[in-house]
């Protein structure tokens, strides 16, 4: 997850690891090329590169968890993000409507193994209406757009925050 065949700066990592199980040396996500930032339940000290956040327990079995994430990456200044995940994180990004663009490729060879991909059921009727559909050889990609409404509520309940705590002494968490 660093930029490695063209010249540019690294993104910032965000990794939630539900259970608490990163491993420095399986898929080489903890060292210091860029910044990391992992969500967990356990607390663990942070260094200059990887920042630790803490994630109640209880958020894990409620459906407010990447809302909940995404507020705290917005007051980061992170306003922007790419998703690359199993499908149950993608398909939890979908259902919860916490997407503003897919791209979606689509190919004539049928893969019959493998792990299971995303549930695009919701996706299916720009695919079927060839919407915004551009060919990587004999392969389609389609550019999907949501509605972005859930960004403006946020954006508003974030800045009404930060006006209370600039417009008051007592301190808000």
């Amino acid at each position: 997850l660093t930029v490695r065949y063209c010249e540019g700066k690294n993104p910032t990592r965000i990794i939630i690891d539900r259970t608490n199980k990163i491993i420095n040396g399986k898929f080489n996500i903890l060292n210091n090329e860029t910044k990391t930032i992992i969500f967990n339940t356990q607390n663990k000290k942070s260094t200059k590169k990887i920042k630790y956040i803490n994630i109640n327990k209880e958020l894990l079995i409620n459906t407010t968890l990447l809302k909940h994430i995404l507020s705290l990456l917005f007051n980061m200044g992170i306003n922007s993000i790419m998703v690359e995940g199993g499908s149950i994180l993608i398909n939890k990004f979908i259902e919860e409507e916490l997407w503003d663009e897919a791209r979606v490729f689509r190919s004539l060879i049928n893969i019959n193994n493998g792990i299971k991909g995303p549930n695009l059921s919701i996706l299916k009727e720009s695919i079927k209406m060839k919407k915004n559909v551009k060919y990587c050889g004999k392969d389609e990609l389609y550019i999907l757009s949501n509605n972005l409404e859930w960004l403006f509520q946020l954006m508003v309940h974030n800045l009404s925050l930060k006006k209370l705590k600039n417009n008051s002494k007592k301190i808000f968490f």
